[in-house]
Parts: C-alpha cells; sequence; structure tokens
C-alpha cells in the first residue's frame, strides 16, 4: 500500500487515484520524453545556435519539440505531486512493476550526463586558467610545490604589509 492509499483510508486525503490508461500511456511514452522536455536551460542558449551554424536547419524540430513539450511535462509533473502528494518518481515506483524502471532511467541519465557536465566545466576552468595565468611550474602539484607556494604566498603577503 503506498503512502497516499494510507492518507486516503485515513480520511487526511481524499483524492482520486491516477487513472490505469494514463499510467500505461507514461510507460509507452517513456522517461526519454520528460528528459527531453526538461532538458532545456541556460547551456541550450549556446550550445543550440551552434548546432545549428554546423548542421543547419537539419535539426530545428528537435529544438521546436523540446521547447513546446517542456512547460507540458514541467506542469503534468508537478499537477501528479500536488495531486497524490508524492514526488514523480514515487508515484512511478508505487504505479507497479511497468513504470518502476523510469526512477532508475532517471537517475542513469543524469548520472551520465553529470559526468560529462562536470568534466565540461573543469576543463572550461583549465582553460580560463591558461589563458589567464600561463603555464604552472609542475613543482606545484607536489609537496615540494606546496612548500614553495605557501612560502611564495607568505612572501607576497610580506610585501604588501
Amino acid at each position: 500500500m503506498s503512502r497516499h492509499d494510507a492518507q486516503a483510508e485515513a480520511g487526511a486525503c481524499r483524492v482520486a487515484a491516477v487513472p490505469a490508461e494514463a499510467l500505461k500511456a507514461l510507460a509507452w511514452i517513456g522517461p526519454v520524453l520528460m528528459l527531453l522536455g526538461g532538458a532545456i536551460g541556460s547551456g541550450e542558449l549556446l550550445s543550440e545556435p551552434a548546432a545549428g551554424a554546423r548542421y543547419g536547419g537539419v535539426l530545428f524540430w528537435v529544438i521546436l519539440f523540446g521547447v513546446t513539450t517542456k512547460a507540458f511535462w514541467n506542469e503534468a509533473i508537478g499537477r501528479v505531486s500536488i495531486v497524490t502528494g508524492q514526488s514523480f518518481l514515487e508515484v512511478c515506483t508505487d504505479a507497479g512493476p511497468a513504470v518502476a524502471w523510469v526512477p532508475w532511467a532517471w537517475y542513469a541519465v543524469n548520472v551520465f550526463k553529470d559526468f560529462f557536465l562536470r568534466g565540461g566545466i573543469m576543463a572550461i576552468a583549465g582553460l580560463v586558467c591558461y589563458d589567464s595565468f600561463g603555464p604552472l611550474p609542475m613543482e606545484w602539484l607536489g609537496a615540494e610545490g606546496i612548500r614553495t607556494g605557501a612560502a611564495h604566498l607568505a612572501a607576497t603577503e610580506a610585501q604588501h604589509v
């Protein structure tokens, strides 16, 4: 019995159950469309014009599809959460084996995405530092580099005092 069912039996929440047909449709559509609709953010302001310049209008339908479905999925997931009192992933898990895989797919996609996102952020930060300060001496990587760096900072602070 789900938390929602227990609350409904106790009289704490009187909400109609989600129809089985809607859950079957959700399982058929899959998490890919939901993630695609929610994937439009500030990064796309840079990547989509670059993709447009590289590939022309061939991928324009992908942008239109993502933009038009984002609002729909955000509203639908919000409504499911308000009606059931559970998060969207809890609803998928409670719905049974037909859609219980959605949280795992969601998690796998986010882990995969975050792996490359973090790598990209580190690469960009490294390039900015390299362009700003030039190559750093390799001594900074070891214990000798830490001692040398601390001595350099102390000498710099002494000059400013």
